[in-house]
């Protein structure tokens, strides 16, 4: 899916969906084989937590959506995954999960503040 950062491969007996995030430098897109180059945009403000060993993505996921909730915070934007140590087996990997903030609303000044 062009934009998606979403690759996917298709013969006649099956059908695979992958995404991929990996630093490349600014001059070298690709885009062959339904697999393209995209650069997704940062976050401005987010909420994230490190999981070391097999990553539990859902509990991962689902604790930072709790601190939102207490925090009184609002969850907006997309979701993200930072594989920061992945060359081994599951159980020694090192992931960031990322969850998308929306900005705060400013607080203004009451118009009926009273002078002295």
């Amino acid at each position: 899916m062009p934009g998606s950062g979403r690759g996917s491969t298709r013969s006649s007996t099956n059908w695979a969906c992958s995404t991929a995030a990996l630093p490349v430098p600014r001059e070298v897109v690709y885009d062959r084989g339904g697999i393209a180059t995209v650069e997704l945009p940062g976050l401005v403000r987010g909420a994230t937590t490190v999981l070391y060993g097999n990553p539990d993505f859902h509990g991962g996921f689902s604790a930072l959506r709790a601190w939102i909730a207490q925090a009184g915070e609002v969850q907006g934007g997309d979701l993200g995954e930072v594989y920061l140590d992945c060359d081994g087996p599951r159980d020694t990997w090192v992931v960031e999960l990322q969850v998308g903030l929306r900005q705060p609303t400013p607080v203004t000044p009451d118009a009926r503040v009273l002078s002295a």
